[in-house]
């Protein structure tokens, strides 16, 4: 098994935490990734008091599995799909997507017990609830955090 303190660069950037293991090379890991970037939206409340402006910021939550391939006692190579649900969320207006992903996850040990990862993914939405929908087509930024490329580094404890 595995915990792993990670960051994300890419079309969601952030950071956020992995949980998985191997059992016979098979590969199963769960995430959590929260986006350090927000966007702005305007929106058209018939109450006066509301702000115009929305302000979103983003969190991703899913799992992956695989299998991996090792390529020595220092390095393996896990391919991976999985899916995830992303949750943009403001002040009033909260808006989800599920999404699917491909991804490589390439691991290196460092000391006993401690790695470091690079996982490069693509993700891309296979379903919006409707308020996703909507935000996304009125902010490219918000539909790039459901479908796009990103590329994760962590620092992983495996026992």
């Amino acid at each position: 098994g595995y915990i792993e303190v990670a960051g994300q660069l890419g079309t969601l950037s952030g950071f956020g935490v992995n949980l998985g293991g191997y059992i016979h090379n098979f590969n199963i890991e769960g995430y959590g990734t929260f986006g350090l970037s927000k966007a702005g939206v305007y929106i058209n409340y018939t109450d006066g008091n509301m702000p115009n402006e929305e302000k979103l910021s983003a969190s991703l939550f899913g799992g992956k599995f695989g299998y991996g391939i090792i390529l020595n006692n220092r390095f393996r190579l896990t391919p991976q799909v999985g899916a995830g649900v992303i949750v943009a969320k403001g002040e009033v207006v909260k808006a989800a997507a599920v999404t699917a992903s491909v991804a490589l996850r390439c691991e290196c040990v460092i000391i006993n017990h401690l790695g470091v990862s690079l996982t490069p993914e693509y993700s891309f939405a296979i379903s919006k609830k409707p308020v996703f929908e909507n935000l996304s087509a009125v902010s490219p930024k918000i539909n790039r955090w459901a479908t796009g490329f990103n590329a994760r580094i962590g620092l992983y404890y495996y026992f």
